[in-house]
Parts: structure tokens; C-alpha cells; sequence
């Protein structure tokens, strides 16, 4: 990474849909899709802060993605050498006996498949729309980012990123991931807040792959329930849009 050059710039695919609320539910879909992978999910029940505090997690997951997009050099550098700093802790023993660590290429190159798929996968129901070109733009934007992450040759186009997610060893169904879904499907937050993370979370269970709803024994949204799940998961979505531009007209309004 240039020291006196971002990542992206305003022209670049990666500002426009990492600004949309919809990277919410891309976000805790990435998460879902994490904890399916029986190796990170026994790296995440054993090293992460998820077990923990799993609200923390997807914040802290949020705060990466956007300090690596709209951050300059310095920013986007710092948020990196932090995700590099954690991986260099986390190792040990999967429940089935594979060694496991968080350095590992094909490990990196899933978790960074997990948030580039549902990021295209979100803008795809709730948008912003964007275009075949597009999306494959986007995913080259993203390989820079998994390169300084240490991915080993990150997919460069919408298809292949698809591919890395179903690559060996197939996702499946382990105890460590039930628990740890079940730690994002029901996390420690005000009672206030759980109507609207409930929405949140339906959304995202409803862009996975029936298959990995299912090995993560969470319901998955059935086509009968898919429009009211989409409508009320639009409609916070907007309120969340509405919320953050009155508060970025606040303070443009506040005289210097």
C-alpha cells in the first residue's frame, strides 16, 4: 500500500455500495457465512470476541470495511496491520483435529469470499443496483485489499468469488457454528433494540444458501415469507438512511 495513497476514491465501485445501509445485512451474512466454515468457526469459538460479545464483532466488522473504503493511506493502513496483529494470535486445534490458523491463505481468501459475496449479494435485493461490469469491478477493487491481507491470488471477477465459497473443505455443519449463529441470531442487546436486529438478521438468513441456514440450525425464510421479510427489512433499511442524513446535515449545519 502507497503511503500517501487511499485504497479507493470517490470514482470507485467500492465507495458507492459500502455507503448503502444495505451493507448491513451483507455484513451479518458475511458473519453467518464465517461461522459455517468448521475450521473458522472453531477459530472464532476459540479467539474472537464473538462468543463474547458478537454485537462488538459485527460492529468491529463494519468499522474495518469502512476505514479500509473512505480512509486515507494512514487510515486504511492502520485498520489492516490491526486485522494482521489479531491473525498472528489466533491458531490451535479444530474440534476434528485440523490444525488451524488465522494466517492461513485458504482461511483468508474464504472470509474475504464471505464479505465481497454478500456485499454484491445485499446490493443485489436491496441495492444500490449495479451493473455485470460492475460487480466485477468491485471484486477486483476488493483483491487489493486481500492481497495486503495476505490472500494468496484473491478472484478478481463476481464468479469467482462464488467458487471460493464452495471450494474444499466444504462448509458444513459443526456444533461450534450452531452456537456461535446462535450467538448472532440472539446477542446481548437493550430490548429496544431487538425488534429491529431481528429484521436485520431474518434478512440475512434469507440471502444465505438454504443449505448453510440449515447446517447453522437457523430457520430458513421460506418463499411464502420472503416479501414481508424484504419489505420490513427495506423499510429500516431507508429509516436508517434517513437517520444518518439527518444527523450528517446536523453537523454541516453547525457553524465552525
Amino acid at each position: 500500500m502507497d503511503a500517501g495513497e487511499a485504497l479507493f476514491g470517490p470514482e470507485s465501485v467500492a465507495w458507492r455500495l459500502h455507503a448503502a445501509p444495505a451493507m448491513l445485512t451483507g455484513g451479518l451474512r458475511a458473519l453467518l457465512l464465517q461461522v459455517w466454515h468448521p475450521l473458522v468457526a472453531d477459530a472464532v469459538a476459540s479467539h474472537s470476541e464473538v462468543a463474547r460479545n458478537p454485537w462488538r464483532r459485527y460492529q468491529a466488522t463494519v468499522e474495518f470495511v469502512t476505514d479500509v473504503t473512505y480512509g486515507d493511506a494512514e487510515v486504511g493502513r492502520a485498520a489492516i496491520n490491526r486485522v494482521r496483529s489479531v491473525h498472528n494470535t489466533v491458531a490451535g486445534v479444530a474440534a476434528n483435529g485440523e490444525l488451524y490458523s488465522a494466517n492461513d491463505p485458504g482461511l483468508l481468501g474464504y472470509v474475504h469470499a464471505t464479505l465481497v459475496d454478500s456485499a454484491l449479494r445485499a446490493a443485489a435485493i436491496y441495492g444500490p443496483r449495479i451493473s455485470p461490469p460492475e460487480r466485477d469491478t468491485y471484486v477486483a477493487e476488493m483483491a487489493k485489499v486481500a492481497s495486503l491481507l495476505g490472500v494468496e491470488d484473491p478472484p478478481r471477477d463476481a464468479a469467482s468469488v462464488s467458487e471460493v465459497l464452495l471450494a474444499d473443505p466444504a462448509p458444513g455443519s459443526t456444533r461450534a457454528g450452531r452456537d456461535l449463529a446462535w450467538l448472532l441470531m440472539l446477542p446481548p442487546l437493550p430490548a429496544w433494540m431487538r425488534p429491529a436486529y431481528g429484521v436485520l438478521f431474518a434478512s440475512a438468513v434469507d440471502l444465505l444458501p438454504r443449505r448453510a441456514a440449515v447446517d447453522l440450525a437457523l430457520l430458513p425464510v421460506w418463499r411464502p415469507a420472503r416479501p414481508a421479510v424484504r419489505a420490513a427489512n427495506t423499510a429500516l433499511l431507508a429509516g436508517t438512511q434517513l437517520i444518518a442524513n439527518r444527523r450528517r446535515k446536523t453537523t454541516s449545519d453547525v457553524p465552525l
